[in-house]
Order: structure tokens, then C-alpha cells, then sequence
């Protein structure tokens, strides 16, 4: 890997090809390179994991709650703090120095930009918990009213029922006078 002028290069195929260009549809190399102003890497120096940590938030939707590496930091934010300290160390004019200072700058916003977008995720989790909490109180509630017993009306309809169980005892023993045999049972 070669940091050279903003731009990262990969040697493949003999040759240096910006990295993530299509080498055969843009051909673009470095030309010949001022090794004062070119960071060379090994190949992976710098592990970046950039798979995506996910959180389910329901049945079949899932939110990615990390950032990604790359996007933050990588081979470029790295080849500008080597440059930066280079500059610092040779008796150069402070131009190169706050030349590199400004891409710092810009690699801090894109570190603050991915700050922002992980607190907007972690706001819409906090309110998908909210809402998932209101909804289960809201259930809850519903099926209470579906279901417990109203305690008043319940006795009422037991006395009631009671007063009719009575009522059609009393009335069935006069219907049927007990007769000689049922006393001798």
C-alpha cells in the first residue's frame, strides 16, 4: 500500500493502482513518487474489521449499531499522521504542517460524523424500546379488562342466581308432597 499526495495506492499486477478503482477503467498510478512525501505499508498493517454488528429490534428487522472501520479510520487517516510527523521533525516551512493539519481536521469530522450517526441509532433503538414498553403496558391493560372479574357485579349475580336456585327448590318440594313410602325410606 502506498500513501502518496492524499491518494491510496495497492501494488497489484507490477504496478501501483488507486485502491478501490478499477485498475483497468481509470489506469491511474502515482507517477514518479517523492519518497518525503509517500508512507509506504505492508499489506494489512492496518485490520480493519468491517462487518457490521446488528441488533434485532423485531421479528426479521435488524439495525447495524456499530461504525464502520473504514470509514472512519484506514490507511489515509494513518499516512497523514506519519506525514504530519515528518513535517514536524524537519526545519520545512509550517505550511506542510497545517496543510496536514486540515486533513486531520477532516478525518475528525468524518469521526464526529460517525458519532452522530451512532447516537441517531441509538436514539431510534431508545424509542423503539419506548414504544415496544408503552405497548406492552397498553396489552397488559386490554386484556385486564378482557379478563379479571369485576367483584360487585359478580356477588350480585350470585345472590341472584342463588335467590332463583332457592326459589325453584321451594317451589318443586310443593309440587311434590312427599308421600307415605318417602317418610319410610
Amino acid at each position: 500500500m502506498l500513501f502518496y499526495e492524499g491518494v491510496l495506492y495497492e501494488f497489484t499486477d507490477g504496478s501501483y493502482q488507486e485502491y478501490g478503482v478499477d485498475a483497468e477503467a481509470e489506469g491511474r498510478t502515482p507517477g514518479e513518487i517523492d519518497v518525503n512525501n509517500a508512507v509506504f505499508f505492508e499489506s494489512g498493517a492496518i485490520s480493519i474489521n468491517e462487518d457490521d454488528v446488528e441488533l434485532q429490534m423485531m421479528k426479521g428487522v435488524n439495525m447495524p449499531i456499530n461504525a464502520n472501520g473504514a470509514d472512519i479510520f484506514g490507511y489515509e487517516a494513518f499516512g497523514e499522521l506519519i506525514l504530519l510527523e515528518r513535517s514536524m521533525k524537519s526545519a520545512d516551512s509550517g505550511t506542510e504542517i497545517g496543510d496536514h493539519l486540515d486533513v486531520l481536521d477532516q478525518q475528525l469530522d468524518r469521526v464526529l460524523s460517525a458519532e452522530a450517526n451512532i447516537g441517531a441509532r441509538q436514539n431510534r433503538i431508545m424509542m423503539t424500546e419506548n414504544r415496544m414498553d408503552q405497548q406492552l403496558i397498553t396489552a397488559t391493560r386490554i386484556m385486564s379488562d378482557n379478563e379479571d372479574v369485576d367483584f360487585a357485579e359478580a356477588i350480585i349475580q350470585l345472590v341472584s342466581h342463588e335467590s332463583i336456585l332457592n326459589a325453584s327448590l321451594s317451589a318443586g318440594a310443593r309440587i311434590m308432597q312427599p308421600s307415605l313410602i318417602d317418610f319410610l325410606r
